[in-house]
């Protein structure tokens, strides 16, 4: 089996009913969301603090909303992808820092043929609308977002409890 990593850029019940009321909610608004996004508890330990479950299911969203203006199809939640997703933000926003994961631990362990991630920072007051827009404009991130080879979305985004800047990740699946 070949393998290919492009770079661009533990699940709760509760956190999980959350996002799926809101996508739920945004669904009978008459927009298009996925049901779920699996991810972790609200709140993590020292140095990060959890965005929000409305973040996660903005990125979801509006990656499918470019997915769909470009005839693709919607990418669809993973719990495996999440996890990945969700250690690597909250490590970013606990350290301060801005790199890639490795992501052959994400092939192995997920069962994917395929991986990329995009990654993201920026002032507190980013939303997932804008993190995806940020990717959408640089070439790279986009066209994580545009491979047709990716079927699946892990997204999570965490705040540094001591700058306050929000980092954001899209660990993609195929």
């Amino acid at each position: 089996m070949r393998t290919h990593m492009v770079h661009g850029g533990g699940s709760s019940a509760l956190r999980r009913l959350v996002v799926t009321v809101t996508a739920t909610l945004v669904a009978l608004a008459g927009l298009a969301v996925p049901a779920t996004v699996v991810a972790a508890p609200a709140h993590a330990g020292s140095g990060a603090r959890h965005v929000s479950a409305d973040f996660d299911a903005q990125v979801v969203y509006w990656t499918n909303v470019v997915r769909k203006r470009n005839g693709l199809k919607p990418l669809k939640p993973r719990t495996c992808i999440e996890r990945f997703a969700y250690r690597h933000t909250k490590r970013l926003a606990a350290r301060d820092a801005f790199y890639h994961q490795a992501l052959r631990p994400v092939l192995n362990k997920c069962g994917m043929r395929t991986v990329g991630e995009n990654i993201a920072y920026r002032s507190p007051s980013m939303t997932g609308r804008q993190a995806v827009r940020m990717w959408r404009l640089s070439p790279g991130h986009r066209a994580n977002m545009l491979a047709k080879k990716y079927k699946y979305i892990g997204v999570d985004a965490f705040r540094s409890s001591r700058t306050g800047r929000v980092y954001a990740g899209q660990v993609f699946g195929g």
